[in-house]
């Protein structure tokens, strides 16, 4: 093997490390299939005053796999159709030691229907009341 030839090698080799290391993108870790979500909401009504969502709500997916073990380390995306959530709608939330990934509802003036999935588990609508107080 020549001089020239053992130099293109080793130079090929680490721009095909290169590469390699570049494709790597950081993804989404999500629940395996049988997984479950469960919705809960605190408070359970949205209190209005003026119109207006008078104190945020915490919305909180708990995932669990198909025995009901909480799963640790799972992304979960919320979406709302009244209001604003925090972090952002669709951004991607990992679940806590205990399985749970948390979100603030506010801004909402109307009764929202929320809902949560990661990977193939969803979990069903939950729809939240609104109570006017004076």
């Amino acid at each position: 093997m020549t001089r020239l030839t053992r130099r293109y090698s080793q130079w090929a080799a680490a721009v095909f490390l290169a590469a390699a290391l570049s494709g790597c993108q950081e993804s989404d870790v999500v629940a395996p299939d049988g997984a479950t979500i469960s919705l809960t909401a605190n408070p359970a009504t949205i209190v209005l005053a003026g119109g207006i969502q008078a104190a945020p709500v915490t919305v909180i997916a708990t995932v669990s796999n198909s025995i009901g073990v909480p799963l640790p380390g799972q992304d979960v995306r919320f979406t709302t159709t009244a209001g604003t959530l925090t972090p952002e709608a669709g951004t991607p939330i990992e679940t806590d030691s205990f399985g749970n990934a948390i979100s603030i509802l506010t801004d909402a003036r109307q009764p929202p229907t929320i809902t949560a999935r990661s990977g193939k588990a969803t979990a069903p609508p939950l729809q939240l009341q609104t109570a006017t107080c004076a």
